[in-house]
């Protein structure tokens, strides 16, 4: 007769730092990343803020893609200073877009002018993009 052999499943340690890296992958996915860049064409130094009221829309839709994380520019209250001709960049986070959404809008819908307005933005696979602020 023959020899039986039991095999236990082996005990598998991963590292608290490749788990720190899995969870921030999770977390993206899906997820639209808006890197902008803000140039001051003011004649003195300026203040921008983003407000928790940014989406992306898309048209003829009644989906709004909510802000998750803003980094680098300071939310509503408070103020980041652009000095006079530099340029300041941050990076915004949304959740997902619709699949078959090709345009969508950032926008921020605020009490007051000068709302952040970038129109008609093409969609991409990788859902990362860049874009100009003024």
């Amino acid at each position: 007769m023959g020899k039986i052999t039991i095999v236990r499943k082996p005990k598998t340690t991963i590292s608290e730092k490749l788990k720190e890296e899995m969870k921030k992958e999770e977390y993206l996915q899906g997820q639209v990343v808006i890197h902008c860049t803000f140039v001051n064409t003011n004649y003195i130094d300026c203040l921008i803020r983003i407000w928790k009221t940014t989406f992306l829309t898309v048209k003829n839709s009644d989906h709004k893609s909510t802000l998750h994380h803003a980094e680098n520019i300071r939310l509503y209250p408070l103020y980041t200073n652009v000095l006079y001709r530099q340029s300041h960049n941050f990076t915004l986070v949304f959740s997902s877009l619709p699949k078959d959404c090709t345009h969508f809008d950032l926008l921020e819908e605020i009490p007051e002018p000068g709302e952040f307005h970038v129109k008609n933005i093409p969609r991409n696979e990788s859902d990362v993009y860049h874009v100009n602020i003024s």
